[in-house]
Formats: C-alpha cells, sequence, structure tokens
C-alpha cells in the first residue's frame, strides 16, 4: 500500500499528486498500524513517514519525466529523420526522369499528410501569369483557401507561414488553418496548405517549416531541369523541337519502323516566296512568318 501511490506520483509528476502520495502513505501507515494492533501510534512517526513517501515520489517522478522526455525526443528525431530522408530522394528524382511533376508533388502531399496526420493538404503552384494550379493530397475533403494563401504569398514578404483558426472543420467545430509559403531564391513558387482539427505543435512547427524549404528547393531544381531540356531539345524562335532532336527522333523511328515492318515517311514543307519576305519586309517579319507556320504546325499535329 506505500507503494501504490508513489508509484501513481511518480508517473504523472504532479506536485498535488505528489502531496497525495504523501497524504495516503500516512494513511496507510496509520491503517496497518491499527491493523496489527498497534493503537498507541507515534504523530513524528507518520509525518516522517509521510515525508519520505513524499521525496521518494517526486525523485521517482523527476526520473521518469527525464526518461519519457528523451524517449520522445528519440521517436521525434527518429521521425523527422524519416521524413527528411523521405524529401532528400525526392529531391533527387526531381533531377531525373523517373517521377513526373505530378509524381513529385504527389510524394510531397504524401510526405507532409503523415507528418501533419491529416489527409487535408494541397499545394498551389503559381504559373508565369501568376495564377494557381491546386494539387490536393489523395483522399483529401476540405476547402483550399485563397484568402490564406495570399496573406502567406504577400502578408509580411511572403516569408512569414500564416495560421488562423478554421470554421466547422469537418462537422467537428472550429479546426486549423496552416499555410506555409514556397520561396526559393528564384522568388515564390506557390503555397502549402494543411488543414486539420488540432492545433500545431512548436516541434510540429518547426518540422514543417524545414520541410517546406526543401520542398521549394525541390520544386525549383524540377523548374530548372525542364527549362534546361527544352532548351537543349527546343528552337528558342519557333518552340519547336531542334535538329539535334530530330535526328535523335528518326534514329529512334527507323528502328521502330524496321522492327514493326511498317513504312516510315518523313515530310519537309518549304515557304513560298519567303526570300520576297525578308528582302521586302526584313528579317523580323520573316521571323513572324516561321512562328507563324509554327503555330499552324502544332495545333494540327497529334501530341505523339
Amino acid at each position: 500500500l506505500y507503494y501504490i501511490p508513489i508509484l501513481y506520483a511518480a508517473t504523472r509528476l504532479d506536485f498535488r499528486s505528489c502531496i497525495a502520495a504523501s497524504a495516503l502513505a500516512a494513511v496507510c501507515y496509520l491503517f496497518v498500524s491499527v491493523a496489527g494492533d498497534s493503537l498507541a501510534v507515534n504523530f513524528k512517526e507518520v509525518i516522517a513517514f509521510a515525508f519520505s513517501a513524499l521525496v521518494l515520489s517526486a525523485i521517482l517522478g523527476m526520473l521518469y519525466s527525464e526518461l519519457s522526455a528523451r524517449r520522445r525526443l528519440a521517436e521525434s528525431l527518429g521521425e523527422s529523420l524519416k521524413r527528411l530522408s523521405a524529401i532528400y530522394d525526392m529531391a533527387r528524382a526531381a533531377w531525373s526522369d523517373e517521377y513526373s511533376q505530378e509524381e513529385v508533388i504527389q510524394r510531397i502531399l504524401q510526405e507532409i499528410s503523415i507528418l501533419a496526420r491529416t489527409r487535408n493538404c494541397f499545394v498551389a503552384l503559381t504559373d508565369r501569369e501568376g495564377r494557381f494550379e491546386i494539387t490536393p493530397c489523395a483522399g483529401a475533403t476540405g476547402k483550399f483557401s485563397w484568402e490564406s494563401a495570399l496573406k502567406a504569398l504577400h502578408g509580411n514578404h511572403g516569408s512569414e507561414p500564416v495560421m488562423e483558426p478554421m470554421g466547422n472543420y469537418e462537422g467537428f467545430g472550429l479546426g486549423t488553418l496552416f499555410t506555409l509559403p514556397l520561396r526559393s531564391t528564384r522568388g515564390a513558387h506557390g503555397v502549402i496548405q494543411i488543414q486539420r482539427k488540432e492545433a500545431f505543435r512548436r516541434r510540429e512547427i518547426e518540422i514543417l517549416q524545414a520541410l517546406v524549404t526543401e520542398v521549394a528547393v525541390t520544386l525549383e531544381n524540377a523548374d530548372l531541369r525542364r527549362e534546361l531540356v527544352r532548351l537543349a531539345t527546343t528552337d528558342s524562335l519557333t518552340g519547336l523541337y531542334s535538329r539535334a532532336e530530330l535526328s535523335a527522333r528518326l534514329a529512334s523511328e527507323r528502328l521502330r519502323a524496321l522492327r514493326g515492318n511498317y513504312p516510315l515517311s518523313l515530310l519537309m514543307i518549304d515557304i513560298d516566296g519567303f526570300k520576297e519576305v525578308n528582302d521586302q519586309l526584313g528579317h523580323a517579319a520573316g521571323d513572324l512568318v516561321i512562328q507563324h507556320l509554327a503555330r499552324l504546325l502544332k495545333s494540327e499535329v497529334r501530341p505523339c
């Protein structure tokens, strides 16, 4: 009976629990004394017994609290390491042909949903005209908040996250809306928005901010890679494939035709009177004619 309240106070580490433990220990001492027909109980012994229970419960409580804190820290660091490792793998994959941009974004949303413990996550990327392209996490049921996204991008120079209450979260009452800007050295790419019923703890916010920083770098690397591929394979004037890409495609199509035993056709197009356009109207006008023809060709062929 002496150790039962002490163990209870040790697992709680609460001052009132320690006081209660010492009081219960004194009651236990009286109970044992009465049960043992020792009615002449010494008051000093009861006080000493209660004080020893108070000290013992406090010491055990501090030890238990320290061990619990270390265990929680180790679990948190392990979880953070796994999440950051996944983001690192995703950032490396953004430079390869293994994943498309949509697959990279879905992997980002999956990692964020695991870390934030909610499926209501969104990635909203801005295009060159400043329009948002929103991608929800698989299974998301919430609605994207445009107002919070604009606050995160333009409030406080677009560097601080926006956290605000959200009414009627999936019928559970008030929820929390957390919007983080995606910024890198090339500017703002968009925002990541998370919605859930519980509030966000400080440790969660720090991990999410570190993760979003890595996401911004990942998206920037993916944009740079796409730009490099575009510059290497397309003509700057027309936007059509370059001669190097033409040679590679011809070699591939020739092998495909030989394997399938079907004919391969090559269509060559010339612009009638193009020299006269350049001579009479200048080369700038000739460039406009070439660009117009390129747009016509793009509109009349299949994507493949």
